[in-house]
């Protein structure tokens, strides 16, 4: 069977990039008797680790517009006949839609959905519209879906009635970053004096960093003073919502000396921050999966995280869990693990047991399965 992938997401610092890049490694690993055509895209191969791969039954192909959607629907539709593609995976949400083949999607999360507000910034709304229409046709269209969480799998039960037989829940992986990693300290921009709360994900809405910054300012109120503790945020992404909403609240809150937002770092400075934080925490509103709970848990650090979407899932007994939209709650939280030793001895002693149980290979091994299911029956009724 010849198998085709679109790998180009691999490229970008992204959890759809990291699901894409594990995904096709592991899958050349475990097999040898199938074929894969992974096609990339002329921005970011130099920085694409899928481009370097080289393996007797992988096929590397590149095939671009200017939009990565157009691409999709055109330049991708017609090279996977060409290739005489037998399945094809669209790792992220779309598919080409004119390609008449076996398919599979994965669904990350349907964030997009719940939030529409948060992708529909002025000027931008068509686009928005356009793109969710098109996952949704993808979604109707694939043989099977691919999601990350049991989570995942109800959203898209329940909005786009997608019957469950037709979803297979593969849990993520994980790699430790501190697997042959050597950290270094960020630059003179996050002074890190004293000790730190770290929170890392995309910059986008649903992240709900409004109100871990309005939990985090409460925490201070009720220590009152008595320690120098910090707040440092790293992610990059949107920076209009960076620069219009988080800097102008830190002004607000009067934390400019408190909060850090250090945008971009690169992996050995990440995980620097991992080594050295205090606490961890994720307060997003809608997470499909939450890679960062398992990076925190695998470097010690106790984690608060909210008590919605996947997160308690993935989570389970290595995180104190908390209403997202309680500030209230969310600094108690925060005070409980910077301060309550057998509560942080505990979730520590959780998270190194609990991020030993999500493989990358298991993931691929659950994946590979379905592509034989697929061209074997075809469309689940």
């Amino acid at each position: 069977m010849r198998i085709g992938l679109d790998g180009s997401s691999a490229a970008e610092r992204t959890g759809s990039g990291n699901y894409t890049f594990h995904l096709v490694s592991e899958l050349l690993n475990i097999d040898r008797e199938n074929q894969y055509v992974v096609y990339f895209r002329r921005h970011g191969l130099k920085r694409n680790p899928l481009f370097l791969l080289d393996r007797k039954n992988l096929a590397k192909i590149v095939t671009d517009q200017p939009s990565g959607n157009l691409r999709v629907q055109t330049n991708l539709a017609w090279r996977l006949y060409r290739d005489c593609v037998d399945l094809y995976h669209g790792p992220g949400f779309f598919l080409p839609l004119l390609w008449p083949g076996r398919c599979v999607v994965t669904m990350h999360d349907l964030n997009f959905v719940l939030f529409p507000g948060h992708w529909s910034r002025s000027g931008h709304r068509i686009r928005a519209m356009f793109l969710r229409a098109q996952a949704r046709a993808a979604a109707q269209r694939a043989d099977r879906i691919v999601t990350g969480s049991r989570w995942s799998a109800r959203v898209l039960t329940a909005i786009w009635r997608i019957p469950e037989r037709r979803i297979l829940v593969t849990p993520y992986g994980f790699v430790s970053r501190a697997r042959g990693l050597p950290s270094s300290p960020p630059d003179e921009r996050v002074r890190l004096s004293g000790r730190y709360i770290l929170s890392v994900s995309h910059l986008t809405p649903n992240k709900n960093y409004e109100g871990l910054m309005r939990g985090f300012a409460r925490l201070l109120e009720r220590l009152a003073g008595s320690e120098d503790l910090k707040l440092v945020i790293s992610g990059n992404g949107a920076d209009r919502y960076a620069r219009k909403v988080l800097r102008p609240l830190v002004a607000r809150l009067g934390l400019e000396g408190r909060i850090a937002l250090t945008g971009f770092v690169p992996d050995t400075v990440l995980q620097y921050l991992y080594e050295h934080a205090s606490a961890f925490a994720l307060l997003s509103r809608a997470e499909g999966f939450g890679l960062p709970l398992l990076e925190a848990m695998s470097a010690g650090v106790p984690i608060v995280a909210s008590n919605v979407s996947a997160l308690p899932e993935i989570a389970a007994d290595a995180a104190l869990l908390v209403n997202p939209g309680d500030e209230q709650a969310i600094a108690e939280a925060l005070e409980r693990v910077l301060y309550d030793r057998p509560l942080r001895e505990r979730l520590i002693e959780n998270g190194f047991r609990r991020c030993a149980a999500f493989s990358w290979r298991t993931m691929a091994e659950q994946t590979l399965p379905l592509y034989c299911e697929v061209q074997a029956r075809g469309k689940a009724t």
